[in-house]
């Protein structure tokens, strides 16, 4: 069973200690603020995500995910769909972008999947000096 919920620190603290394959390492500490969910599958937190808005109709997403997605491949995919679907409709947006490291391919294929066109490339992006590719969804009508 997919749900979400509203994120707590608790949340993205066990997601960084349990990090998706591929991930390792390169999640920041991070504490939530703003607009936040979880996913769970089955009881089991599988992502936390959210956006930061920049300013009316656009923001920034970003999401963590457990090591719970290895095993889900396309239920996370559902999950983080509603989670989208849900921050255009609650935020009031019309345009969500979100960053995809250059070492991490799994997420560039993922935000292909979720329907995000890719924009162009970051160099030195990252705080580690590391590039990111940039990708942005528009709101369907």
């Amino acid at each position: 069973m997919i749900y979400i919920k509203e994120a707590k620190q608790e949340d993205i603290d066990f997601v960084l200690a349990n990090p998706v394959d591929g991930a390792k390492n390169k999640y920041p500490k991070y504490k939530i603020i703003g607009w936040a969910k979880t996913g769970y599958i089955d009881d089991e937190i599988v992502a936390v995500g959210g956006v930061v808005k920049y300013w009316e109709g656009v923001g920034e997403a970003w999401i963590y995910m457990s090591r719970v997605a290895n095993d889900h491949p396309i239920e996370i995919l559902r999950v983080v769909r509603k989670m989208i679907d849900l921050a255009f409709e609650e935020l009031k947006l019309w345009r969500i972008g979100a960053t995809a490291r250059d070492d991490f391919p799994n997420a560039m294929k993922m935000l292909v999947h979720l329907g995000f066109s890719c924009e162009g490339h970051h160099q030195k992006y990252n705080e580690d000096g590391s590039d990111s590719w940039c990708y942005a969804k528009i709101k369907e009508e």
